[in-house]
């Protein structure tokens, strides 16, 4: 999300479930890739960087990603949402 969040494209190396779901769907939209960690090597690594570097079509992708998080400002409705609901009388 970070990533995404700053316009940057994503090489995910995941180790846990979670993270193998949020790299598929990193792949699925076009902003970045996955390298399994059992498969890697410095040749991939290194030919996987150079994609998301030179990759333009995945830099506009990203980018409008970006502002549509930004536009969304998630953070403050979720804080919006934690002070509401600390202040309810039960």
């Amino acid at each position: 999300y970070q990533a995404l969040a700053c316009g940057k494209p994503s090489l995910v190396i995941p180790f846990h479930l979670e993270q193998c779901w949020n790299a598929n769907r990193i792949e699925e939209i076009g902003a970045g890739f996955l390298l399994h960690h059992r498969n890697i090597s410095k040749k991939r690594l290194i030919s996987t960087t150079d994609k998301i570097i030179h990759d333009l079509e995945m830099q506009l992708r990203v980018n409008e990603i970006s502002e549509r998080i930004a536009f969304l400002d998630g953070a403050k409705k979720a804080s919006q949402i934690i002070s509401d609901f600390s202040f309810q009388e039960y």
